[in-house]
């Protein structure tokens, strides 16, 4: 809100805030952000300086970005899962074909 009234650029903000959030997932995130006006500021920076205090503290390797091409990112997408039985059912079918051969 504060950022809006000082005339910053809501879409480089929220582009800025959306890569932290995929670096650092929803619950830190959110702490840093609540952590911001505590430290003075709201700034994309504090937030930033925020999540490293926080990922030193525990112990955890830096965020690493992986940039993968399109293609990559759709070979590896979810696949919906199908039952099995039925291949056991047409196995059992061509079983029974080949018994009246």
């Amino acid at each position: 809100m504060r950022a809006a009234e000082r005339g910053a650029n809501i879409g480089g903000l929220t582009t800025s805030l959306l890569r932290l959030l995929d670096r650092y997932g929803t619950v830190e995130l959110q702490a840093a952000v609540e952590d911001a006006p505590r430290a003075g500021s709201a700034r994309t920076n504090t937030v930033r300086t925020a999540l490293e205090r926080r990922r030193a503290a525990r112990g955890a390797p830096p965020p690493v970005v992986i940039n993968l091409p399109e293609h990559v990112r759709r070979k590896d997408a979810p696949v919906q899962p199908h039952r099995l039985d039925t291949y056991d059912q047409l196995a059992r079918e061509e079983g029974d074909d080949l018994d009246h051969d």
